[in-house]
């Protein structure tokens, strides 16, 4: 047996009861199924702001390491997507211990920083969580980038 539900039913976030009724024929004996509660998440992660990533490190190594400490609705699970330029950079899987014990941290190769040809690279990100659930991007960072 498979159920279908109308998408506009559960347009709206929240929690749904949802169970099914069964009739036989003939006789008109129904019965019905023990319900269960089912869970729309229509929130963006990060609210209506995301915070620039932080670049603690002054130089350029062979990596430049960006902290992100939290956005509201962290969760594990959730991808984190960065833009060079408004090119896309690397992406970081949120860990369960990123939520409390430290920060995430995002490498960005120097190639993948020269790779540019600018002098200044501006870094953003977005987030999508688990439920497809798009942020808006980020406060940009600027990054200077000397030969």
């Amino acid at each position: 047996m498979s159920l279908t539900l109308p998408i506009e039913e559960l347009e709206k976030g929240g929690h749904y009861r949802i169970a099914y009724r069964v009739t036989n024929m003939p006789g008109g004996i129904t019965v019905e199924s023990p319900s269960t509660t089912i869970r729309i998440d229509r929130t963006k992660p990060g609210a209506t702001l995301l915070a620039p990533l932080i670049f603690p490190t002054a130089t350029l190594g062979d990596q430049l390491i960006g902290l992100l400490p939290s956005y509201a609705g962290m969760a594990p699970g959730d991808v984190i997507q960065t833009l060079l330029n408004g090119v896309a950079g690397p992406s970081h899987q949120v860990q369960a211990d990123e939520l409390t014990l430290r920060p995430v941290e995002i490498a960005f190769s120097r190639e993948h920083l020269q790779a540019h040809a600018a002098e200044t690279v501006s870094v953003e990100y977005f987030v999508t969580d688990r439920a497809g659930n798009v942020s808006i991007t980020s406060l940009p960072t600027l990054v200077s980038i000397k030969l």
